[in-house]
């Protein structure tokens, strides 16, 4: 043959060759983790729901316990570890790759709102490590998390205070477009109560008292803040009518703030120091905190019960319409926090019929979640906008 036409054959035949991959496999790889769809901030509902499940599951064993319950909640417990540091490394890896998205999904307040499951996230990784280590009153792993609380509160009070600013410096919402996830922001100060009750029975007296005092002040502070929201909420469906159907599953959300308040004044006081300051001066000051928050929880688990029962109807009527949205995990965590509520009220008052009531809805709250965990892999799979 020619060496001109051979030269001409080779040149035709590396033009038709596809070009050689740039950069090495890791660089490949990093580009891959930056086309799945974790821009939204909502994607902390993931392990936000698995997380708080697994605290339910531990407080299922005070009521009706049955071999591999503990065993069950550990793997929940897990899986939501998981969840939560996966979704932590897609975000930075996201943000690495274009850090126009996570200035932007600040910047957006329908979007900023959703920062706050990150917090709620690590609220359910550290209350569950809490229950399920058990650590011993004075040991290294109670001072661990004793240290891990102080830090814990002011990481809640600047990301809440931050949220409300930024959110008031943006100016951009409007009353119409009202969802509860408004009530975000609250869910760090209200849940500090809940990690408190869990925190001070593995301290000391002397240790236990300014964490309960701190986490009554969040939790009383955050459920305050809530009602006006809950104005607004409702305001809103009677102005502007229900959300689309996609949409209605966040409904849920408003249900939290009436469920884990009443819940963490009832787990602070089961575990005031009985032999510490007011409490030693006055033996009955325990007893009558225990009767005070037992009164506030029976009061406002009607609020709870009146907004879970608003958002299932609403939700059942356009079931048929409605496609996967990661607002689906509104379906669990904050029945999370009602059912929790129920069976503590449901052990002090006491009343068995409730308690099996309490263990019904948990064993149908493990199936929602199994559920709304299939339908989020479905559409990740199917490449559904859905995030």
């Amino acid at each position: 043959m020619d060496p001109d036409a051979a030269d001409k054959l080779e040149s035709s035949e590396n033009e038709r060759l596809p070009p050689a991959p740039h950069g090495s496999s890791s660089q490949r790889g990093r580009h891959w983790l930056g086309q799945l769809p974790v821009d939204s901030w909502a994607w902390y509902l993931w392990p936000m729901t698995s997380l708080g499940l697994s605290t339910l599951l531990h407080a299922q064993e005070a009521i009706h316990d049955f071999p591999g319950l503990y065993a069950l909640g550990v793997l929940v417990y897990m899986v939501g570890v998981i969840e939560y540091f996966l979704t932590i490394i897609l975000k930075t890896n996201k943000a690495l790759l274009n850090r126009r998205t996570l200035i932007k999904s600040i910047s957006k307040p329908s979007e900023a709102m959703f920062f706050a499951t990150f917090w709620i996230s690590t609220f359910g990784l550290i209350t569950a490590g809490i229950q399920y280590s058990d650590p011993a009153p004075g040991g290294n792993l109670a001072t661990t998390f004793f240290a891990i609380f102080w830090i814990w509160i002011i990481f809640a009070l600047c990301a809440s205070v931050g949220m409300f600013i930024m959110l008031a410096h943006i100016n951009a919402l409007e009353s119409k477009d009202m969802t509860p996830a408004w009530l975000l922001p609250l869910f760090p100060l209200i849940l500090t109560g809940v990690m408190t009750g869990s925190l001070a029975e593995c301290l000391g007296e002397a240790q236990a008292f300014p964490v309960l005092i701190t986490g009554l002040i969040y939790s009383g502070v955050g459920f305050l803040l809530s009602l006006p929201v809950d104005g607004i909420y409702l305001w809103r469906l009677y102005c502007a009518g229900l959300p689309g159907p996609d949409k209605r599953p966040a409904m849920m959300l408003a249900v939290g703030p009436p469920s884990y308040a009443p819940l963490a004044f009832l787990k602070m006081a089961a575990v005031v120091p009985t032999h510490y300051a007011v409490f030693a001066e006055i033996p009955i000051a325990g007893v009558v905190c225990q009767v005070m928050a037992l009164v506030f929880g029976v009061a406002i688990v009607g609020m709870a019960l009146f907004l879970f029962l608003m958002a299932f109807f609403c939700i059942l009527r356009r079931a048929n319409q409605m496609s996967f949205h990661l607002t689906w995990y509104g379906f669990i965590f904050p029945n999370v926090g009602l059912v929790s509520l129920v069976g503590v009220l449901g052990a002090e008052i006491p009343s068995d019929g409730v308690q099996w009531v309490v263990s019904v809805f948990t064993a149908l709250i493990v199936g929602a979640w199994l559920f709304v965990f299939g339908m989020h892999m479905r559409a990740l799979v199917m490449k559904k906008d859905a995030f």
